[in-house]
């Protein structure tokens, strides 16, 4: 529904993936005329695509928020999934809300919420990852992001162990430290491989194999 939204060329062009400040104006043009019908998911979609315009972030984030509280369940879950694409660690308390949020009709913003917060850096793993850790809806994405930290990762990883609680959470991290971890892991994974727990020695075992290859 976007081509009545912006021209055939402005749409290739904010499709390109080359995010520029006039394509973000564009958006935010086409988000207003639509005055909060459900038309304003087209541009609500392209938003979420592509790479965030730090010179229209403010914007973006000050645009979406009347629609987050939107009673059609389309337009406020498209504008949680700009939110959680667009937001910065000011809004951090917001994205944990969104990323434990238990509402069906914000799967795609819980995820990617998460994958934000994972984003982030931070010099440990946020609660709110943490404990998604162990829900297979969210744990591929988790895993994948914090692999895409590299070797960031591994520090936030390594501090947040003793919160995680649950097997499926420990093996979403020992199989992404196997990934990206290096000499700081090997003791805890050494460790985890003579454990009597099954679902924690194997894929111990198997994540010392792959740092030690890396060696």
């Amino acid at each position: 529904h976007v081509s009545y939204l912006v021209s055939g060329g402005e749409r290739a062009h904010l499709m390109s993936g080359d995010a520029v400040f006039a394509g973000g104006r564009i958006l935010l043009q086409a988000i207003e005329a639509q005055n909060g019908s459900v038309a304003v998911t087209g541009p609500l979609g392209l938003l979420r695509l592509g790479t965030v315009v730090p010179a229209v972030r403010n914007e973006v984030l000050t645009a979406i928020q009347p629609l987050r509280k939107s009673q059609n369940q389309l337009i406020a879950a498209g504008a949680n999934e700009v939110f959680s694409f667009w937001a910065t660690q000011e809004q951090t308390e917001e994205l944990r809300e969104l990323a434990t949020s238990k509402d069906l009709s914000q799967v795609a913003a819980r995820r990617l919420a998460l994958q934000t917060l994972i984003g982030f850096g931070t010099p440990t793993l946020d609660p709110a990852v943490v404990s998604s850790l162990d829900d297979l809806i969210y744990s591929n994405e988790i895993q994948q992001a914090l692999i895409k930290l590299g070797g960031n990762a591994e520090g936030p990883i390594l501090q947040a162990w003793p919160m995680v609680t649950t097997a499926a959470g420990k093996r979403v991290l020992i199989e992404v430290l196997g990934q990206v971890g290096g000499e700081p892991s090997i003791q805890l994974l050494q460790q985890l491989a003579e454990s009597p727990d099954r679902e924690v020695r194997i894929p111990a075992t198997l994540a010392v194999k792959k740092i030690q290859s890396r060696r």
